[in-house]
C-alpha cells in the first residue's frame, strides 16, 4: 500500500489520542494507522470496517473520523486496549 509523497504531510498528522492494540502497539499518527492496516493480515484486512478505514486515509479523510473509525475497527475485531477506556 504506498501513499504518493504529496500526502506525507498528512500521513503524519496526529490522531486524536493515542490508540492502544492489543497485539502490542501503539497508533500515534495517521501513518501509523496505514501501516498497522497493512500489517494486519488479509484475512483481517478484507473485513469492511477495515477497508472503511483504508478508504478514508486513500481520501484524507477528517482525522478525527479516521481516530473514531480506527477505534471501531479495532473494538470489532477485539483488538483495542484496555488503555483506550
Amino acid at each position: 500500500m504506498a501513499i504518493a509523497g504529496s500526502e506525507e504531510r498528512y500521513l503524519k498528522s496526529r490522531l486524536t489520542a493515542p490508540i492502544v492494540t492489543k497485539d502490542g502497539g501503539t497508533l500515534l499518527t495517521v501513518q501509523d494507522a496505514w501501516g498497522y492496516v497493512g500489517a494486519i493480515g488479509a484475512e483481517r484486512e478484507t473485513r469492511s470496517h477495515w477497508q472503511k478505514v483504508r478508504q478514508m486515509i486513500l481520501v484524507k479523510a477528517d482525522v478525527a473520523a479516521v481516530s473514531w473509525q480506527i477505534r471501531l475497527a479495532l473494538l470489532k475485531d477485539a483488538k483495542l486496549g484496555a488503555e483506550n477506556g
